[in-house]
């Protein structure tokens, strides 16, 4: 690369950062930082009534809802599922759960 691009590119990832810094440091940055963690907290104190909500949300819309306490449950829930159904595949979306739970592909 030649050492014009290279200072091109330097000068425009500058900007970039510079640009990125100011974001950051804008006021109404620093109010919704805020408010995201005064939501963050509230959700937190609410979470039993938050979960009732959703889970009340997921039935009415026709999902069973199953919850876990441990990963053994989980487990339990997931093998007694598969039995039922006679089923041997999981899908599952972007969710780092079934790694968690150490769920064993067989």
């Amino acid at each position: 690369m030649k050492e014009s691009e290279l200072e091109t590119m330097r000068k425009s990832f500058k900007t970039v950062k510079d640009r990125s810094s100011k974001i950051k440091n804008s006021s109404s940055i620093k109010r919704l930082e805020k408010r995201v963690r005064e939501i963050e907290k509230e959700s937190i104190a609410n979470k039993e009534e938050l979960m009732d909500i959703a889970v009340e949300s997921f039935r009415r819309n026709g999902i069973d809802v199953e919850y876990a306490k441990t990963k053994d449950d989980a487990l339990n829930i997931i093998y007694d599922l598969l039995d039922e159904s006679d089923s041997k595949v999981i899908a599952k979306a972007k969710s780092n759960t079934l790694g968690e739970i150490e769920l064993k592909v067989i």
